[in-house]
C-alpha cells in the first residue's frame, strides 16, 4: 500500500473523551446555568421575604379588624353585663364565703358593708348558721366588704375587680391600635 498516513485524533481528546471546544462550551454553559439559578434564587428569596411581610401585615390587619369588631362586645360586657353580675352576685358571694367558714365554735363574724348594700346582704346571709354582726362603713364602695372572724379579716372589693376588668378590656383595644401604628 501506499504510505497513507491517517491523522490521529486521540491526541486532541481529553481523558473524558471530549475535545477542548466541547469542554469550554460545557464550562461556559454550566457557569451560565449556575448564574441563572443564583439570580432565580435571589428573586425567589426576595419574593419569599415580601410574601412573609405581606402575611405578617395581613395577620396584623386581620387581628386588628377582629379586635375592632369585638369592641362593642367588650363595651357591653364591661358596662352592662359585669355591673349587673356584681350588683346581683355580691350578696350571694358574701353568703357563700360565710357558709364556707360556718362553724358554731368560731366567734361571731363581723361584716363591714357600705350602707346601700346592707339590706341585700342581710337577706342573703339570713340562712347562714353563724352569728353575724353587721357594721356599716360609708367609706367602702357599694360592692366592697370586710369580713372579720377569729382575728382574721378578708376584704372583698367587687367594684375594684370590675374597674380592673374594664381597664384590661380597654388596654386590649389600645394595645392593638398602637401595634397598628408602630408595626
Amino acid at each position: 500500500m501506499s504510505g497513507l498516513a491517517l491523522e490521529s485524533f486521540e491526541a486532541a481528546l481529553n481523558d473524558d473523551g471530549h475535545g477542548p471546544d466541547f469542554n469550554q462550551g460545557y464550562a461556559e454553559g454550566f457557569a451560565a446555568g449556575e448564574a441563572a439559578a443564583k439570580a432565580d434564587g435571589a428573586i425567589l428569596d426576595d419574593r419569599l421575604v415580601q410574601n412573609v411581610a405581606d402575611l405578617s401585615f395581613t395577620y396584623l390587619a386581620a387581628r386588628m379588624q377582629i379586635f375592632k369588631s369585638l369592641e362593642p362586645l367588650f363595651d357591653a360586657i364591661a358596662e352592662r353585663l359585669l355591673p349587673h353580675c356584681v350588683q346581683t352576685g355580691f350578696p350571694k358571694q358574701i353568703a357563700h364565703m360565710l357558709l364556707q367558714n360556718a362553724d358554731a365554735a368560731l366567734p361571731p363574724a363581723t361584716l363591714h358593708l357600705h350602707p346601700d348594700t346592707v339590706s341585700a346582704v342581710v337577706a342573703a346571709v339570713k340562712d347562714v348558721p353563724l352569728d353575724i354582726k353587721i357594721a356599716t362603713d360609708p367609706h367602702l364602695t357599694p360592692h366592697a366588704a370586710w369580713i372579720g372572724q377569729a382575728g382574721q379579716e378578708v376584704r372583698i372589693d367587687m367594684d375594684r375587680a370590675l374597674a380592673d376588668i374594664k381597664e384590661i378590656l380597654a388596654a386590649i383595644s389600645t394595645a392593638e391600635e398602637e401595634s397598628e401604628h408602630y408595626g
